[in-house]
């Protein structure tokens, strides 16, 4: 990090004898980021910053002002400045996130919905536009949401996507009649299910600079998650509880191969080495789902858990995996029933089952920090947007942190 007494350094030796009983400060002004807080600088990657130099000397001249003016912008220059959150670092993804945020879903009475960020420990909440279902990017500058018409039938639902910078502004189209936004890791691409019509769906692969939109696939398709170096995008496509199987392709096209071959394999959640799905075991008419792993090749299928008898029931269908951590030895996954899904960690060595906070059927893991320290959850009764709430809880165990009340289908880029 750049700090104040190098630059006290750099003057000294710039203007010997200068600088004594003298003050000097020489300050970075640079942007807000978008959760309102400072950025820091480094001298790793050149990039364009907004800089100002201020100097606060007495009896200087003005050549030796320009001296030390001129010389400090062009060791910012030559060594290059790049941007980086001045907080504690536990994510090292390939898009360098600009802050870290969370994005969720306000209900508002009436059935109004609205797409509301702040920064990840619930502060520094702000509106951003009418919608809802956001998905934020991994760098942290955008979020895509359902937004627009509103659906025919569903009122308070929406038919397309829509794409707003986290700083704030107007959103802008996306692309129409899209649902279940996912980013890649680089943040340059939303993946996206287009409907067709009843049963079948369009995958599309959509780039944000230019919003070029690429249909990947046709069919009854679910369950998205691109490769870590976002190349590639694993998806489910036929019905559960009927024939289905995990699928791969290129994000911008072509090379579709299939993963698995059982006509029972779904959910599918592409972690650093290894696909997480889940093996559709129907049981006592609903279900035993088992967390089952495979290389993107195809090769190595093993299982990894099974859903533990005594966790079976009415209206229960088993585990399915849900986020892994950035390492791979954490697994996030839920206990999947008609309601939602019970939060569950999995073991990537053992394959050992553990449940996650006191959370009811109702609950829902959302996503899993890249470090696994955190699971970002949503929670509510009966009366799902009154009673729905948004919380942090420590993968290991340990007491559960509100972020927002109200609040869900939440998203964030810890």
């Amino acid at each position: 990090m750049v700090e104040r007494s190098r630059f006290h350094t750099f003057a000294a030796r710039l203007l010997p004898g200068k600088t004594r009983g003298k003050v000097w400060e020489v300050g970075l002004l640079v942007h807000r980021r978008p959760d309102g807080q400072r950025w820091s600088a480094d001298a790793r990657t050149s990039r364009a910053v907004t800089l100002r130099a201020t100097l606060i000397a007495n009896g200087y001249t003005c050549i030796g002002v320009k001296r030390l003016l001129v010389s400090l912008v062009c060791s910012l220059l030559v060594g290059g400045c790049a941007w980086t959150d001045s907080g504690d670092s536990d994510r090292a993804s390939e898009a360098r996130p600009v802050a870290r945020l969370i994005a969720y879903t306000k209900y508002l009475p009436g059935g109004k919905a609205e797409i509301w960020v702040a920064r990840v420990d619930g502060s520094g909440k702000r509106r951003l536009a009418e919608g809802r279902s956001p998905a934020i990017s991994p760098d942290g500058r955008w979020v895509v949401f359902e937004g627009g018409r509103e659906a025919v039938f569903e009122p308070r639902f929406y038919r397309d996507l829509l794409l707003g910078a986290t700083a704030g502004g107007r959103p802008r189209l996306l692309v129409r009649g899209a649902r279940r936004p996912v980013w890649s890791p680089d943040s340059k691409r939303v993946a996206a299910l287009q409907d067709l019509d009843d049963r079948r769906s369009a995958l599309l692969s959509i780039a944000i600079e230019t919003g070029a939109a690429t249909t990947i696939a046709r069919g009854p398709i679910n369950d998205v998650s691109f490769s870590p170096r976002g190349d590639e995008i694993a998806y489910a496509r036929g019905a559960v509880f009927g024939k289905v199987d995990v699928y791969v392709a290129d994000a911008d096209g072509g090379g579709e191969r299939r993963v698995t071959k059982d006509q029972q394999s779904a959910y599918p959640v592409w972690g650093p080495r290894e696909i997480a799905f889940a093996r559709i075991v129907p049981y006592r008419g609903w279900g035993a789902h088992e967390i089952w792993l495979v290389r993107p090749d195809g090769s190595g299928r093993r299982l990894l858990a099974k859903t533990p008898r005594s966790l079976l029931g009415q209206g229960i269908v088993g585990l399915v995996p849900v986020a892994w951590s950035a390492d791979g030895r954490a697994l996030l996954a839920g206990q999947a029933n008609e309601f939602g899904l019970v939060p569950f960690a999995v073991d990537a060595q053992t394959g050992s089952v553990r449940r996650i906070g006191d959370y009811s059927y109702h609950a829902s893991p959302i996503w899993l920090s890249r470090d696994g320290r955190f699971v970002l959850v949503s929670d509510s009764g009966v009366e799902v947007t009154r009673h729905t709430r948004v919380e942090v809880v420590p993968y290991e165990g340990g007491a559960a942190r509100l972020l927002a009340r109200r609040a869900g289908e939440a998203s964030w880029n810890r």
